[in-house]
């Protein structure tokens, strides 16, 4: 079970979907940017995004039905801008959700941006 690594009382996992519990929507924190690019995406996409405390990432793509189709764990980041790859070659061309989930001990947020894949 892959939610124990992560946080598992802050998530867990139901069927193919994840359930948050007790993390908000990134609203009005400051120093938070969080953007994909390019958009639409073909091989790979990079995660932009600036974290004014050391978080552990945490990446998940969703398809427009709401299964989870990517589940991916990057490990400690300490406070800076970084730019992370997502490797998408295993999902179909489409429209899905990228939910960017970030746990610190000062705060958890996530982001969710809308990822467009072409080939």
């Amino acid at each position: 079970d892959w939610s124990s690594d992560v946080c598992s009382s802050d998530l867990y996992q139901q069927d193919d979907s994840v359930c948050l519990m007790g993390i908000n929507e990134i609203t009005g924190i400051a120093n938070i940017d969080v953007a994909l690019s390019p958009n639409p995406a073909n091989q790979t996409v990079r995660v932009h995004f600036s974290i004014p405390y050391a978080c552990k990432v945490h990446y998940q793509i969703f398809d427009c039905l709401g299964r989870l189709r990517l589940n991916n764990e990057t490990g400690l980041h300490p406070m800076a801008t970084y730019d992370d790859v997502l490797e998408l070659s295993s999902l179909s061309p489409g429209t899905y959700i990228v939910k960017a989930i970030y746990f610190s001990t000062e705060f958890n947020f996530f982001k969710s941006l809308p990822l467009v894949i072409t080939r």
